[in-house]
């Protein structure tokens, strides 16, 4: 008689760090509700260059068996906002060189960074031929609406009318003088 033995592996819910051995300030922060598979997922992007972020331009440069993967601290229950919040703590005291944003905001810092997005908003935008205001790189789209389309055929058409004269002289069937 065989005995199969199973083996539960336990992901971990926590904030982790990638420091590299060397050099104590050159450091990642972030947090999972699965750590380890986290991990795996890291040195998988890194290795096959699938994304481009700061971090894995670094650990490239510099060689991934000079990095060290560890979980700075296990949270018991999963909770995403919770885990957000203790990432950002560890963020904002160790102040990791390689995290590119905060991983959590305030309420006063969520206003503060919508109002700082709509303030630079008219400053990346353009007035559009129909009169309306439209980020530079929403034009294009902004062009194959119905709305864009209609305001252009709109100005063509008080154009004629300036051009002819009343729009009683117009037929609006025909679109021509009336004899």
């Amino acid at each position: 008689m065989t005995f199969l033995s199973v083996c539960i592996y336990i992901m971990t819910i926590g904030i982790y760090n990638i420091v590299h051995k060397d050099n104590p300030g050159k450091c990642y922060i972030g947090s999972s509700k699965k750590c380890e598979r986290r991990f795996t997922k890291h040195k998988y992007c890194i290795k096959n260059n699938i994304k481009n972020f700061k971090v894995y331009e670094e650990i490239r440069a510099d060689g991934i068996e000079n990095y060290i993967f560890e979980i700075i601290e296990e949270v018991k229950d999963y909770d995403e906002m919770l885990l957000k919040e203790k990432e950002q703590h560890y963020i904002s005291a160790l102040k990791p060189s390689l995290n590119t944003r905060n991983a959590y905001l305030t309420e006063d810092e969520r206003y503060e960074a919508s109002r700082i997005l709509w303030t630079n908003r008219n400053k990346i935008s353009i007035e559009c031929e129909c009169g309306r205001k439209v980020l530079k790189t929403h034009i294009a789209r902004h062009k194959k609406t119905k709305r864009h389309k209609n305001i252009l055929i709109n100005k063509k058409i008080n154009e004629l009318i300036d051009l002819v004269g009343s729009d009683d002289d117009l037929n609006p069937l025909l679109g021509y003088i009336k004899n």
